[in-house]
């Protein structure tokens, strides 16, 4: 479990003008969640998140996991790191091994474990990420597609084991089937017990898949509670320079027309559920 108390983070030195990035949060993320934190760019969600393994270190407040400070020590520090994996904005950019194989095992050998270890740990990132280490281990990094190369990245991250992991925009720059995939590749991550914490300006990944978000706003907390709740108040959403999700949208503009829908749709699915079953109570047929 991660908790942020009163974390504060303001960025500036001698002679330059301090400059407030992160103000007073407070929030808990759940062991094995899927949460999301959104905001407008400057919002301090890249700031806050740089805290939670300890790259940052809070100007005033506290970071704990599990319940222990993580900046007590050095070893704290070094021991959530460990537990807590970060992958930032296009992650692919920070590959350099010749070879897929040690481009993964990089972490942990900067852990002290032994090759025969880092292997088999590359060998089970590889395979949690549906890359099969047998085809790929041996090839370039170089070789591979752009949402493979991500897979890539992330397969390093999670040979260190951590129980957390933290993506920064992780679908940046993707395909529509890429961000699908590396989405369901999150979702398959939690499932199998990890906790997810996902930066995202995409509103529809957000209401998709998390099950708990926080909202960023001049570096302070607006906002924090499940999809439905923080999305259904487009008008909280626009206050905060954010879009709401393309399905609020739809339903605005389907009310104008006269057209009302249940509230809290998020889905494709489930408005197209809703707007049959109103054709139907409307004397409509199955093929309107």
């Amino acid at each position: 479990m991660i908790e942020a108390v009163d974390l504060s983070h303001t960025y500036g030195s001698a002679g330059l003008m301090p400059t407030a990035a992160v103000t007073n949060v407070t929030l808990t993320i759940p062991d094995n969640c899927f949460a999301a934190i959104i905001g407008s760019t400057g919002s301090g969600k890249t700031t806050l998140i740089q805290h939670f393994n300890g790259l940052l270190k809070p100007s005033s407040g506290k970071v704990l996991i599990d319940g222990e400070d993580i900046n007590a020590t050095k070893q704290t520090r070094k021991e959530s790191r460990r537990k807590v994996g970060m992958v930032f904005q296009y992650p692919e950019h920070q590959l350099f091994e010749e070879t897929i194989e040690k481009d993964v095992a990089f972490g942990c050998r900067n852990l002290g474990l032994s090759d025969a270890v880092c292997r088999d740990r590359a060998r089970e990132a590889l395979g949690r990420v549906g890359m099969d280490f047998d085809e790929f281990a041996q090839r370039s990094p170089f070789e591979l597609s752009g949402g493979q190369m991500r897979r890539v990245a992330i397969a390093g991250v999670l040979s260190m084991r951590p129980s957390t992991l933290v993506l920064d925009e992780p679908t940046a720059g993707l395909d529509p089937r890429g961000r699908t995939e590396l989405l369901d590749l999150l979702d398959a991550l939690r499932a199998e017990g990890d906790t997810i914490v996902l930066v995202s300006h995409s509103m529809e990944d957000v209401a998709e898949r998390a099950k708990l978000v926080f909202v960023m706003h001049d570096g302070k907390l607006a906002a924090q509670g499940e999809p439905r709740e923080i999305f259904m108040d487009a008008d909280r959403l626009r206050a905060v320079g954010l879009s709401p999700p393309s399905m609020v949208l739809l339903a605005e503009e389907l009310a104008k027309l006269g057209i009302v829908v249940p509230r809290g749709i998020m889905e494709v699915d489930e408005m197209k559920e809703a707007i049959i079953t109103l054709m139907r109570s409307e004397g409509g047929t199955n093929e309107q």
